[in-house]
């Protein structure tokens, strides 16, 4: 087995290829989470979002669903924005 040396991640992904992963994996229906400063966020792409996933996430946390769309999609559905 080949070690690295301390402190360096060569394999790691940099910033811009996590954000590629994030988006890709939403485009599949897998969960992202989004963690800064202590806080967080599990987020899903409603147009992906399974029966089951959904299920899953109101068992998990049912005081904690929200559903936020982007300006964008919020015209295109002819929903206020606010």
């Amino acid at each position: 087995m080949c070690r690295m040396p301390e402190g360096e991640t060569p394999l790691a992904l940099s910033a811009e290829e996590e954000m590629a992963r994030a988006r890709a994996d939403l485009r599949l229906g897998v969960p992202v989470a989004l963690v800064a400063e202590g806080a967080g966020a599990l987020v899903l792409a409603a147009e992906t979002l399974t029966d089951p996933r959904l299920e899953a996430l109101r068992r998990a946390a049912p005081d904690a669903l929200d559903l936020a769309i982007t300006h964008r999609r919020a015209a295109t559905l002819r929903a206020r924005a606010y």
